[in-house]
């Protein structure tokens, strides 16, 4: 299957129990990463840049963001942004993405956390403003944009996008389509695919993906913690 990393490093998290372990799954190669990115809209015209946002943020003291829905890395990383500036946040679920934009884009809430891919038609249209994007480094897809990390924001994270087969894979069908994945991920013309739908090309090894997503399970269980969430 292909999927997000959500299931096996954010629901054991926020879940008593799983139908599921992630050592029932085998990871073949990580295909692309969703950049998160910050956006602001017509509530706030005085913020053009991570340095004002954090201005009016701390200075709001309580603030209200809006998500692509409850238990996602959006929302968890609005968290993670309230406790990194000292403010308090009220999280706002939307279902999905895109509601979420548009709702910025109306007016609606001050700010949101989603994916690039929700608000970059937006923020190229000049309705909404991506202030900071939250990966490691610069999203290519929009390189004038700082992440949070070079602001002095401690905020920092990205979906991956992997390929998954089931527990006990023999290990020559693993490497086999690992292999297969890897090269296919590597050609240009999918780079290219990759990139148009704001998805950063990403190649990794089944042992790599699966590195990730222990470090990303350490990083979010205090943040999920103190976030307080409950799945209804």
């Amino acid at each position: 299957m292909l999927t997000t990393d959500g299931p096996f490093v954010i629901n054991p998290h926020i879940f008593r129990k799983l139908d599921y372990t992630p050592a029932d799954f085998t990871p073949v190669a990580g295909v692309a990463d969703f950049d998160l990115g910050l956006g602001v809209g017509p509530k706030l015209p005085e913020v053009r840049d991570m340095k004002q946002f954090m201005a009016w943020a701390r200075g709001a003291k309580a603030v209200a963001y809006g998500s692509p829905g409850n238990g996602t890395l959006p929302h968890f990383s609005g968290a993670a942004l309230g406790q990194a500036l000292g403010i308090e946040t009220t999280h706002v679920p939307y279902k999905g993405g895109t509601p979420a934009a548009q709702d910025l884009a109306g007016g609606q809430v001050p700010f949101i956390l989603t994916s690039v891919n929700d608000m970059i038609e937006l923020h190229r249209a000049g309705k909404i403003r991506i202030v900071a994007v939250a990966g490691e480094k610069r999203s290519p897809v929009l390189p004038e944009v700082p992440t949070m990390l070079e602001s002095g924001v401690q905020v920092s994270g990205s979906v991956k996008i992997g390929i998954y087969g089931p527990a006990g894979m023999p290990p020559a069908l693993v490497k086999q389509l690992e292999q297969a994945v890897l090269a296919a991920v590597r050609l240009p013309d999918v780079q290219q695919k990759l990139l148009q739908n704001s998805m950063v090309p990403a190649p990794l090894g089944g042992e790599a993906l699966a590195a990730a997503a222990r470090v990303e399970v350490r990083r979010l269980e205090p943040i999920v913690k103190a976030s307080g969430y409950q799945p209804e």
